[in-house]
């Protein structure tokens, strides 16, 4: 039997780098004039991103910050390319050099469950950034976020960035349980490669669900001086949204969406 990557599989599934990129390119211009250069990708994973955002040109760098040792081996053998460092540290305590854009991505800092902590970790990222800085992070919002329930989607076969092939598979999201009383969520990931047994609780998030309102508060309080929320548009036509994150100060009628918290140093 085939053995799939799981890593492979959670970056077909999940992640958009290359929307993200284009994101923080058009935001910072918009905001300060300006291309961004350098990156710090806290929670890195696998760094891809950091290899996307490092593979624009030769005057692209990144950090990629990551507690888990095995993790960042795995992204030193497969996600390495020029211009891409690592660091294995606590982001709440990293000592790297200060960048353009943080970016704090797949509602990783949920795992902070404590204010006092979330916020420690919203300071240093404050104290990472050069002057012009930005730092971004998503937000999993709406009652749907609330509800327990399974989702799942087909993902085509497909190839990673090293041509390494993948077969067709299931992705499931599990939300499978939520206290009201502290906002503590539990979710699971599943996988199930076409041909192969299903894959079950291949990451598991131990989470506090941090409203918008919260997330935007701790960072003003750290010392940024604006934050801005961008959220996908509406397309009347498609009765979806549009794909395009943009400054919304009004969001109405979700259930669930996700936001880009940009917040200006």
């Amino acid at each position: 039997m085939r053995i799939v990557d799981k890593h492979i599989l959670y970056e077909a599934a999940v992640q958009t780098c290359n929307i993200d990129v284009e994101f923080f390119n058009r935001t910072f211009k918009r905001i300060r004039g300006k291309k961004p250069l350098s990156l710090r990708e806290d929670f890195s994973g696998t760094a891809l991103l950091c290899r996307e955002w490092a593979s624009q040109s030769a005057k692209h760098k990144a950090i990629g910050v990551e507690l888990d040792p095995e993790v960042i081996a795995w992204a030193e053998e497969n996600r390495q390319v020029p211009g891409v460092e690592f660091i294995q540290a606590d982001v709440c305590t990293v000592d790297a050099p200060k960048v353009d854009l943080i970016s704090g991505f797949n509602f990783s800092y949920c795992i902070f469950k404590e204010r006092a902590k979330l916020k420690s970790y919203f300071k240093n990222a404050y104290d990472g950034l050069n002057e012009s800085g930005l730092f971004v992070v998503d937000v999993y919002a709406g009652p749907a976020a609330q509800n327990v329930l399974k989702e799942d989607r087909e993902i085509p076969k497909g190839r990673d960035v090293n041509g390494i092939g993948y077969p067709r598979f299931k992705y499931y999201w599990e939300q499978a349980s939520y206290n009201f009383v502290n906002n503590h969520t539990v979710c699971h990931i599943h996988f199930k490669p076409k041909g192969e047994k299903k894959m079950k609780q291949v990451f598991t998030y131990d989470w506090r669900l941090w409203s918008l309102t919260e997330v935007r508060d701790l960072l003003l309080e750290v010392g940024f001086s604006d934050v801005e929320i961008n959220i996908e548009g509406w397309d009347e036509e498609t009765e979806d949204t549009d794909g395009v994150f943009v400054p919304q100060t009004l969001y109405e009628d979700m259930e669930s969406f996700i936001a880009y918290v940009v917040a200006i140093r």
